[in-house]
């Protein structure tokens, strides 16, 4: 820790979760726990939070003795700040003509609330931060101060995004109505886009968690970086010797997926599931010698759970230790980024902070390049490939634990929180805030 000579700059952190990490089934509050963390020992800020969202700010009774901990050792925690979602564009003609033709970024959730966040940190700030949050990041675009942000999927993508799921799906309106339809989206994801672009123009810098977004933002004049994501936990020491026993009695159990169920990635990932790789995997293993767990908040969509009654699948919802339920697994599959939405996943992370064996497709080396068939991950380019390679991890234990060993060495080198923050802090932001 660096001595320091000068007044602390205020920063404040903007994100829309609560930051803890016990009782989390959600990345983002672990991510935004550790950066807060991170920025507590650092100690060269003052450092204010504010929760930024749509939803009310009910703080979780797990996350309770985290957030003490946090206040005592120096984050001011603000009056949460609650948005209310605007209506429909095609009930608001006049902001959809006034976003068309001079003002994209109006239409983006959150825009225009600078005042409302500079309010609560009494207008005294040196700078914003925003973590994981597509609203906080419109919103603190208007604050009259540096803004900086660790950021995850660009807002236009995730909204082309969602189209796919429901046309992989096969919702499919009658002819006119789709060409309309697809009309009035491609629109809409342009204008989202632009206004996107305009609003990340505003940052000093645009860290990102996915290598592929970063160089997108690079090639659109953003000044943007590659940042990796990060996890702070890692397994214990015997945890070679635990996943002996505990996947002798399940040694068919597949981990499917982790996290929200409506997400859209995961809607992306269970299409690829069910509708590609567990056909194949059917073909290569011996029926009901295998279940693919699906762990998470939420429901999946609608249109979604017909695929989802597949025998072979078991919906486990929440469950008291996640982590076991991890440890107790021969295979970790991560059927997510085989279609056009390629974006970073902690799901890696948690995986390797258990040793898992992770099997995944090929296109996630995308977004995250750290990743290496034969190392910390097996591989596979298609469907086809990913079945076999999940039928081959199920009978191998010395495959697995060779995977697992290197998952958590990939953990420990490039996304643990320490060295990730300190990226974050040493390399970006003091420099741009003139901390010497």
């Amino acid at each position: 820790m660096r001595q320091n000579t000068t007044p602390r700059k205020h920063l404040l952190v903007v994100a829309s979760v609560w930051p803890h990490v016990n009782g989390s089934f959600e990345a983002a509050n672990v991510v935004t726990h550790s950066i807060l963390s991170g920025l507590v020992a650092a100690d060269v800020f003052h450092i204010s939070f504010c929760y930024v969202n749509s939803c009310a700010a009910i703080i979780p009774k797990q996350a309770e003795p985290e957030l003490e901990q946090l206040r005592m050792s120096g984050v001011t925690f603000l009056e949460p700040l609650i948005l209310t979602k605007p209506s429909s564009l095609i009930r608001r003609p006049f902001s959809f003509i006034k976003a068309l033709l001079f003002k994209p970024e109006s239409i983006l959730f959150g825009y225009g609330a600078g005042n409302s966040l500079s309010k609560r940190a009494s207008g005294d700030i040196d700078a914003v931060l925003t973590i994981w949050s597509e609203l906080g990041l419109n919103a603190a675009c208007t604050v009259g101060k540096k803004r900086f942000a660790y950021h995850g999927n660009p807002d236009h993508k995730v909204l082309s995004a969602q189209y796919e799921v429901m046309r992989l799906a096969g919702i499919k309106p009658h002819a006119i109505k789709a060409i309309l339809n697809r009309l009035r989206q491609n629109i809409l994801i342009k204008l989202v886009e632009r206004g996107h672009l305009r609003i990340l123009r505003r940052y000093t810098f645009v860290s990102n968690v996915a290598a592929n977004d970063a160089s997108y933002y690079s090639l659109k004049g953003i000044n943007s970086f590659y940042l990796q994501n990060m996890w702070p936990m890692l397994p214990p020491d015997n945890w070679e010797t635990l996943r002996d026993q505990l996947e002798s009695i399940n040694s068919g159990k597949i981990i499917g997926n982790v996290g929200n169920l409506s997400a859209t990635g995961n809607s992306l990932g269970f299409i690829a599931l069910c509708k590609e790789i567990l056909p194949k995997l059917e073909q290569l293993l011996p029926s009901k010698s295998y279940r693919v767990h699906i762990f998470g908040g939420r429901e999946p969509k609608p249109f979604l759970k017909p695929l989802l009654t597949n025998p072979s699948i078991l919906i486990r919802g929440f469950v008291d230790d996640l982590n076991i339920e991890i440890l107790s697994a021969p295979v970790f599959l991560i059927s997510n980024n085989h279609h056009e939405f390629k974006v970073g996943h902690t799901r890696f992370l948690h995986a390797w902070s258990t040793g898992a064996c992770v099997v995944a497709f090929s296109d996630c080396r995308d977004a995250m390049p750290e990743i290496e068939h034969g190392y910390n991950a097996l591989l596979g380019d298609t469907a086809q490939e990913v079945a076999q390679l999940v039928a081959q991890a199920l009978s191998d234990r010395h495959l697995r634990r060779r995977i697992g060993r290197g998952g958590i060495e990939t953990l420990q080198m490039k996304f643990n929180p320490s060295s990730v923050t300190n990226t974050l802090i040493n390399n970006l932001l003091i420099p741009e805030l003139n901390i010497v």
